[in-house]
């Protein structure tokens, strides 16, 4: 019977890695009061393993400067945020708590130091890299005009256009889908307005574009994160602007389909927005249970709230002063409940052209 409670513990650890998303669940559920095997830790991916080990902290009520990880705490309906960073000790961590913020972090050192893309690269210099995935090193070098970037590949001259403002400084190389041959070639662009915009491009006998990502003023877009914006294999996190009722940047997915030579965003039902900032709520308006008109609703009172999800369209997650949540939804500009306009009935909204 030991021996059944043991594995049954691992594959509820297991089970519970890999349910986590921004609905609340704990990436690791047991991990106060159980240490984490090692065969678990070995499964999560680098972000997955980030989440796990400070969300042991999570539970304790501490508070996070770092903008991902205070968003992301902030969606779990669990977390009740009462201690500064500065006056958090891990002296108020239990034994196993410890441990196991030990193993995550040594783990995820340990991934670190193995990592070697993406490598930040010159203009105007050669470099050598195997591009297409045949084991052979390929000689690069870019260099670029006004409006242009001229790629020379083995000696075979590509032309790249399409740039509004060219980050001339540095481009990367990339690897997108390590369990996959070949690297990608990223450009950075300061793009219209410093709506910052990053370009892929694979090369295989010919080169192709395969997408471009915004946010990618600190590239790999962790001026948001503080992260690796590679930490998943085959996908890369960046932000993107979502403007519901104010302008606002979530954080989203996009997937690498290397059959089709494509970065496509992910379509997902909720984005978990960058920050998160206090609002003051005037008019009484209708919060929904759900994020589905059909589902209950009650008035909301005027009161302090914050904006925590988008769906990028008509749907705003948020939660209340006394930590309950609920969603807010649009229809003609207006959010159900008022026949006013968002500015006229919340203060500190955020909008720019």
């Amino acid at each position: 019977m030991k021996k059944i409670s043991i594995i049954y513990c691992i594959l509820s650890f297991f089970a519970s890695s890999l349910a986590y998303s921004h609905s609340g669940k704990f990436v690791i559920q047991d991990s106060d009061v159980m240490e984490i095997p090692d065969s678990v830790i070995s499964q999560l991916d680098t972000h997955e393993l980030w989440i796990a080990r400070n969300e042991i902290y999570a539970r304790k009520g501490r508070k996070f400067s770092n903008d991902f990880l205070n968003s992301y705490f902030n969606n779990c309906d669990w977390y009740i945020p009462k201690i500064s960073s500065e006056n958090f000790y891990d002296s108020m961590l239990s034994d196993v708590e410890r441990k196991n913020v030990e193993n995550l972090y040594a783990e995820e050192s340990r991934r670190k130091n193995q990592e070697k893309f993406p490598i930040k690269c010159e203009y105007n210099k050669e470099y050598y890299f195997d591009l297409d995935g045949d084991k052979k090193d390929d000689k690069l070098l870019l260099s670029y005009t006004e409006f242009d970037v001229k790629l020379s590949i083995n000696d075979k001259f590509f032309i790249l256009e399409g740039f509004e403002s060219l980050n001339k400084t540095q481009f990367y190389i990339t690897d997108i889908a390590r369990t996959k041959p070949g690297l990608e070639i990223a450009i950075l662009d300061f793009g219209p307005s410093s709506d910052y915009i990053t370009h892929f491009y694979v090369y295989s006998e010919d080169v192709y574009c395969i997408g471009h990502i915004g946010g990618g003023q600190d590239f790999p877009f962790k001026q948001y994160m503080q992260r690796d914006g590679f930490d998943q294999d085959g996908m890369v996190k960046c932000v993107f602007r979502a403007d519901v009722i104010e302008t606002s940047y979530a954080y989203a997915y996009w997937i690498y389909d290397y059959e089709k030579k494509e970065l496509r965003k992910r379509q997902d039902s909720m984005y978990l927005l960058t920050s998160i900032r206090s609002k003051e709520l005037k008019e009484s308006i209708y919060i929904y249970e759900k994020k589905e008109l059909s589902s209950k609703k009650e008035r909301l009172a005027p009161q302090t709230i914050y904006f925590l999800e988008t769906d990028s369209d008509e749907w705003l997650k948020l939660k209340c002063q006394d930590n309950t949540m609920g969603y807010v939804h649009k229809t003609n500009g207006k959010l159900d409940g008022s026949d006013s306009f968002p500015p006229e009935i919340i203060e500190y909204l955020f909008i720019c052209d």
